[in-house]
Parts: structure tokens; C-alpha cells; sequence
């Protein structure tokens, strides 16, 4: 059973994803809650407290930490560009929520500002992603399973990169501008940036 702190963050997510940030108001979220305004303070000291609380607690679940998950946990399987190939795709799928969550922020200075400092304090963030993809190619390179056209930093850069520009053009082209699915896409991005080794 949800408790009433559990119970705020649920609907200022809901009303946050469904009127927008600036719109959201604790009234809003009360009301969505089926509480008092009053007992909103009771847990939290403001409106950006809480937005920053549902970002922190309830954002974690979304796609890229599962993909980023999935990649560096398949760090003994016999076959990196398969693994690489499938995290693509998946940075493609999950790119879209990140940019959905980043919308909402533009809309609220404070709050982004509440939450960049939060997420230093706490040291977590979507640039954790990125550090672990470079983790992941810099070891599987070391042990001679593939070979990078470049730093594996700058290869998780242009992977990860590659991937968010093919997301966000699916927001505005009903039709990729690449030509080609998201399958061909991401095979393709793999095999430029990496290879196995020669025997």
C-alpha cells in the first residue's frame, strides 16, 4: 500500500506529464492525490522539492539505466557487437523519455536548477550512462574482444549521440531522415565504431 509521500510523487507525475511542469501546481497535485494542499508541505517544503523528489525517486526507472544495465552486465558474453547493437536500440527507445523529462525541465529553471544540484550531491545522473559505456568498451577492448576506431570515451560519445539524434529526429519526421530503420541504423553505427580484432 501506497504511503501518502509514495501517494504525492505518483500524481505530481501524472499531472506533471500530463500539463506540463509550469502548469503543475500543488494545488493540481493535491487534487490529483485526493488530499489537502496542506498536507503536500507536510512532506515536502514546496513545489520544487517535490517535482525534484519525482525525478529522483521516480525517473531512475526509465529505459537508458535498464539498457546501460543490460550492457555492462553482459561483459562475458562471446559475442560485444551483438550486446552493443541491442543497447542502441534500446538508447534509441529510451532517448525518447529522456527528452520528454528534459522538455519538462526547460519549462522550470528552479526546479532544474534544485535538481542538477541534487543529482552532484548524490553523484548520480544520465552522465553515469555514459561512463559506464565507456567502462564497458575500454575493458572488452583490453581483453582483445574488440577494437575501437577510436578513445573509448569518444566512442561511447558518438554511439550514445548517434543514437539521441535518431530519437529526437522521430519527433518531428513521420519517415527517418537516415533512410532506414532503427535496426539497420544501429547495426550500422556499431560496425563504424567497432570491430572484432583480427585473429
Amino acid at each position: 500500500m501506497e504511503t501518502m509521500r509514495e501517494r504525492l510523487l505518483s500524481a505530481a507525475l501524472r499531472v506533471m506529464t500530463e500539463k506540463g511542469l509550469a502548469a503543475t501546481t500543488i494545488r493540481e497535485i493535491a487534487k490529483a492525490a485526493g488530499v489537502a494542499e496542506g498536507s503536500v508541505y507536510t512532506h515536502f517544503d514546496g513545489k520544487a522539492a517535490l517535482i525534484t523528489s519525482v525525478f529522483l525517486e521516480r525517473m531512475p526507472k526509465i529505459e537508458m539505466r535498464n539498457a546501460v544495465k543490460a550492457l555492462t552486465a553482459s561483459m562475458d558474453d562471446p559475442d560485444p557487437l551483438a550486446r552493443l547493437r541491442e543497447f542502441a536500440l534500446a538508447a534509441i527507445t529510451a532517448y525518447r523519455e529522456l527528452d520528454a523529462m528534459a522538455g519538462l525541465l526547460l519549462g522550470d529553471p528552479e526546479t532544474a536548477s534544485l535538481l542538477r544540484a541534487e543529482l552532484a550531491a548524490r553523484r548520480v545522473g544520465p552522465g553515469l550512462g555514459i561512463q559506464a559505456v565507456t567502462a564497458y568498451l575500454r575493458l572488452q577492448e583490453d581483453r582483445g574482444l574488440i577494437a575501437l576506431a577510436m578513445d573509448p570515451a569518444v566512442a561511447a560519445a558518438a554511439l550514445m549521440g548517434a543514437c539521441h539524434e535518431y530519437s529526437f529526429q522521430a519527433l518531428f519526421h513521420e519517415e527517418s531522415p537516415f533512410g532506414r530503420t532503427a535496426e539497420t541504423f544501429t547495426a550500422q553505427l556499431v560496425a563504424s565504431l567497432v570491430r572484432i580484432p583480427d585473429a
